[in-house]
């Protein structure tokens, strides 16, 4: 279960319990993602130690900035440059500390 809170003015999202019960991704956190994960159609796996930068946390998906090219990665709607964004579950990824 998901459950999504805005505190002064920042969404947070926390997945399998209530916010406080874990920390929150917010915008402006740095994660890597927690396991292998297939992107498109030929299953390109990424690497699980891949750095990037949560740009958003909407509706159970969290855009991430990557610094690296990847032809399956879009713009985020142009909040990136292309093949530098994409959407992600919240229990994809961990923040680093």
């Amino acid at each position: 279960m998901e459950h999504k809170v805005i505190i002064d003015g920042v969404r947070y999202v926390a997945v399998d319990g209530c916010p406080g019960e874990e920390e929150p991704l917010k915008v402006g956190d740095f994660v890597h993602l927690a396991g292998d994960t297939a992107l498109g159609e030929q299953e390109d796996y990424l690497n699980p130690r891949m750095y990037g930068k949560v740009i958003d946390v909407d509706s159970g998906k969290v855009g991430v900035e990557f610094a690296r090219y990847n032809k399956n990665f879009h713009s985020s709607s142009g909040c990136t440059q292309e093949g530098h964004g994409y959407n992600f579950l919240a229990s994809e990824l961990v923040k680093e500390q």
